[in-house]
Parts: C-alpha cells; structure tokens; sequence
C-alpha cells in the first residue's frame, strides 16, 4: 500500500470515530465526530489548492492510544501499519461510501461557496479491501487532483464577509487570510 502512494500523502484513522478517546455522552460524541470530519474536509480542501495528493481514510497512526475497546474487533495489522475497518465504521453510522462522498462534496459546496459538480472530476473514492489470516478491513483511498482555479473559504457572518484560502505546507493545512 505504502509504496503505491504518492508523495503529497495524509492519514486519517477514521471519518468519525473517535478511536483516541472514550465515549463519554450522546452530544459530546456528534461534536467531536463533526471535528473529526471537519479535519477531512481541510485535508481535501488543502490539497485541492496546493499540489493534490492522497488522503487515506482508515489508517491509525497511533495504535497504542485507542481507548474504544468496542473497535479492537475491527483493527487489522499488517506490514508493520494498523489499520481500522472503515465498513464498520458506515454500518455503525447507518452510511455507504456514496453517503460520505455526497457529504464530502457538500461540506466542500458549503464553505467554498462553489456548486459540488465543480469538484466531481477532482476527487476520485476508491475502497481497498486488506486481508490478514482471517480478518478483513476496509480503508478508503481519495485521490485528489490539483484544482485549476482555487477554492476559498467564504464564511458569512452579521453582515460581512471572510475569505481565505487553505494549503498544504510541509504535511500541514495552512488558512491564508
């Protein structure tokens, strides 16, 4: 896997669980999984605006920082990388892949001010099934091209207007006022 990636590469553990912390109520759950895809969208965005790149959904960085015992079922390991079963994670959310790609773009339509089409041809949604001995688990890989103008970030409040625009530098978004 890791050798099939381009150099523009971000991992993310999952599109909202959150593996790095216990569940402590309803509310606080949606507020930090809303962060947690937040976090993806700026990725996407960023590298939209930059040199595009590649973000894998599903690989844990950090294994030994997971709190959810509920999701140990669901890790996989193999070559030395952990991996979280994203298909658990959309039958846990009620999602298909088409779910999260259509909130993706929409999330992108929302706070660039552009209409989602304009995005189709730039982002690409691929599934990869891994196999260890008898366990599954399926990461996402999203491809993303190089936009040929730059999405900005509008944001609207009491009457006035922001803009920036988010980018990649040195592994890291970076919002440019």
């Amino acid at each position: 896997l890791t050798d099939a990636l381009p150099i523009y590469t971000e991992w993310k553990s999952s599109f909202y669980t959150p593996l790095e912390q216990k569940f402590i109520n309803n509310e606080t759950e949606l507020s930090i999984q809303k962060r947690i895809f937040g976090k993806i969208i700026k990725v996407i965005l960023a590298m939209l605006n930059t040199s595009g790149g590649t973000l894998v959904v599903g690989v844990v960085e950090n294994p030994d920082a997971i709190k959810r015992s509920e999701v140990e079922e669901f890790l996989l390991e193999k070559n030395g990388l952990t991996f979280f079963d994203i298909g658990y994670e959309f039958k846990k959310q009620g999602k298909t892949l088409d779910h999260v790609r259509l909130q993706i773009l929409d999330n992108l339509k929302k706070i660039t001010d552009s209409s989602a089409d304009q995005f189709n041809d730039l982002i690409e949604f691929e599934p990869i099934t891994l196999r260890n001995n008898e366990q599954i688990a399926s990461i996402i890989k999203i491809s993303i091209k190089k936009g040929a103008k730059h999405f900005f970030n509008v944001k609207r409040e009491n009457n006035s207007v922001w803009v920036s625009l988010t980018r990649r530098a040195q592994g890291q978004n970076v919002d440019v006022d």
